[in-house]
């Protein structure tokens, strides 16, 4: 054990960059809580370029250090990348069934970047996170937007400021090259814009943000709901399937690909049940025998309706009553409670929408959880695999990665339990 020990010291002191940006995420932790706590009134003379600055500055820093990012979803891309740039269709592939699950909007950027890193030399890593990062800042722009209607120009500085340097959207934009930050500032542009009774900008939004992934439509319901005519509830629907399914046509076109097997892989994805939330413990209990070995199975196979049927039932109960972005928020805090299935950059969706909700508390609270686990995963899994120079493989995953998750889904049980107590109201 004293020899893993040193193995594993030396192996961290050799690598420079990724002790130096687990640093710079403490720090943003730091600064994070710093910020939130002060009661300093803050008056920048430019917010928004100081806020669009600081989010970009301290997503680049990262992103220029680490070369390779996360080992598994950067293989991913390039392969895809790969694929796409020599005329395959990335979805008929057999080594990619599981690369791409999404619908094809990203795949020309996956493309662009292995071109453009092939013909300059530049690290494809770092291309490939650049959307996620502007979309970041964007995100802290419009967080400073929504909440400047309501409260005084300071606390919406502080919001925009808050989203800039909170540690969880870092580590999934620029660390993890994962591009949840994009969907996600469609859905908030979507709700903008359903909030303020233009239902086609809605719908476009929302569309869109489907196209990128799919998880933004779990807005539909409460913007259909919402739309005061049946002409804003068409237009709704209309943006949240056509734009979709036209983007799929140009692709199936393109590639001359089967939009069945797209629709299939992008909707059918279910990857880590038994990795968080109550299936853990599910998962333990076949493990030690206690449950029947096929409960799994049942799990992997139908789990899915018991999250769709967990947020229906939460959204009859009290979101479809709330306004759009509280609505939306209780519903992204339900899944994160609720959910069967996982991946480590579902933990970056609540963000932004709870500092735009003014949820600062409870936010801080979510950072802080979600943190621990992630700093845990990220370095020693993720960025690069050295847990196993400690345990194998087996005993990391469900004795120490896995339980580190649990705090963060306790505070989401726990948000969820005081949203469902508080009074509703309409937008």
């Amino acid at each position: 054990m004293q020899a893993r020990w040193i193995a594993l010291v030396a192996d961290a002191v050799s690598s420079k960059a990724l002790l130096i940006t687990a640093g710079w995420s403490l720090l943003l932790l730091i600064g994070f809580y710093a910020l939130l706590r002060t009661r300093r009134l803050i008056n920048l003379e430019h917010p928004v370029l100081w806020i669009v600055v600081i989010a970009l500055a301290v997503r680049l820093f990262p992103d220029m250090l680490l070369p390779g990012g996360a080992n598994g979803d950067m293989d991913a891309y390039e392969m895809v990348g790969q694929a796409g740039a020599a005329g395959q269709d990335i979805y008929a592939q057999p080594v990619l069934e599981k690369r791409h699950p999404y619908l094809p909007l990203y795949v020309y950027w996956l493309i662009f970047t292995s071109w453009f890193a092939q013909a300059t030399g530049w690290s494809s890593a770092f291309i490939v996170r650049l959307p996620p990062i502007l979309a970041d800042a964007a995100l802290a722009v419009l967080i400073y937007c929504q909440v400047r209607r309501d409260l005084s120009e300071g606390e919406a500085q502080r919001s925009g400021l808050l989203y800039a340097l909170n540690p969880i959207v870092v580590l999934v934009s620029a660390y993890h090259g994962q591009f949840d930050a994009v969907p996600a500032l469609f859905a908030l542009l979507a709700l903008q814009a359903g909030a303020a009774g233009v239902f086609t900008q809605a719908g476009f939004w929302l569309g869109t943000g489907i196209l990128v992934k799919g998880w933004p439509v779990l807005a539909l319901p409460t913007l259909f709901i919402q739309a005061r005519s049946w002409r804003s509830k068409v237009w709704i629907i209309l943006g949240a399937t056509l734009i979709p399914l036209a983007a799929l046509l140009v692709y199936v076109l393109w590639f001359n690909a089967d939009p069945v097997l797209i629709l299939k892989r992008a909707l059918g994805y279910n990857h880590g049940v038994g990795v968080y939330g109550y299936t853990y413990f599910i998962r333990l209990g076949v493990l030690a025998q206690r449950l029947p070995s096929d409960a799994m199975t049942f799990l992997y196979l139908n789990a899915r309706y018991i999250t769709l049927v967990c947020l229906g039932v939460i959204w009859l109960w009290q979101a479809r009553r709330q306004s759009l972005l509280e609505s939306w928020l209780t519903i992204l805090v339900a899944f994160l409670a609720t959910t069967h299935a996982f991946s480590i950059q579902y933990l970056a969706w609540i963000v932004p929408f709870g500092l735009a909700a003014r949820q600062n508390t409870w936010t801080w609270r979510y950072t802080l959880a979600a943190f621990i686990y992630m700093f845990l995963t990220y370095n020693t899994l993720i960025l690069d695999f050295r847990i196993d120079h400690l345990f194998s493989w087996q005993q990391a995953d469900l004795y120490l990665i896995i339980p580190a998750s649990l705090p963060v889904w306790g505070v989401a049980v726990a948000w969820l339990i005081q949203r469902l107590r508080q009074p509703a109201y309409a937008s």
